[in-house]
């Protein structure tokens, strides 16, 4: 059985497998459907149709419809379809920067590895740095983020404005707002002035 079907606030919740095949699936449903328990003469109950995360193209949904209607053994209440999500993506460099690189990455990315003294990366969207910043990272966009649980002696640089040989070793975040460069760092948000 690829579907399954309960009841719920009076009316029947047909959920269909979304890993079997669509043919499939309607077979199953036309044949359910002309079972004794949904035909009646007086009858119809309200069906809402749940194919969870499959997408019809047009001749699926016409098919769907078309079993629906010739069964006349159901009122159609809807159907529910989940919507692609959008996939987000990551750039990694999985490696240190080292002194005397000079990087520019424009999507949020991930070094896995540090930036040593003497480097320098770029960044326009979210940067997170595993191993620790100690180099210069500098953001070229309003939005863009830098995040590391290690500084030392490391530059962040927004727009002119600078934080200069900043350390910690506590988990902080910096972004660019108001003209000013702001870090959190735990619960605290400090703006640099």
């Amino acid at each position: 059985m690829y579907i399954l079907v309960k009841g719920l606030n009076g009316r029947l919740v047909f959920m269909m497998d979304d890993e079997v095949d669509f043919h499939i699936l309607m077979k199953e449903l036309k044949s359910l459907l002309k079972e004794s328990l949904f035909v009646s003469k007086d009858y119809f109950p309200k069906a809402f149709f749940d194919f969870k995360s499959r997408i019809l193209n047009e001749s699926q949904m016409k098919t769907f419809l078309h079993i629906i209607l010739e069964s006349q053994a159901v009122i159609f209440d809807g159907i529910a379809i989940e919507k692609a999500k959008p996939v987000q993506h990551m750039k990694l460099i999985d490696r240190t920067i080292h002194a005397g690189e000079i990087i520019t990455v424009y999507e949020d990315t991930l070094i896995t590895g540090q930036i040593n003294p003497g480097a320098i990366v770029y960044f326009k969207s979210r940067l997170y740095v595993l191993k620790g910043i100690m180099g210069t990272v500098e953001g070229i966009n309003e939005n863009a983020i830098v995040s590391s649980s290690c500084y030392k002696n490391a530059n962040i640089r927004y727009f002119g404005n600078v934080r200069q040989d900043f350390t910690s070793l506590e988990m902080t975040l910096f972004y660019y707002k108001d003209k000013q460069i702001y870090l959190n760092k735990g619960d605290e948000l400090i703006c640099q002035e």
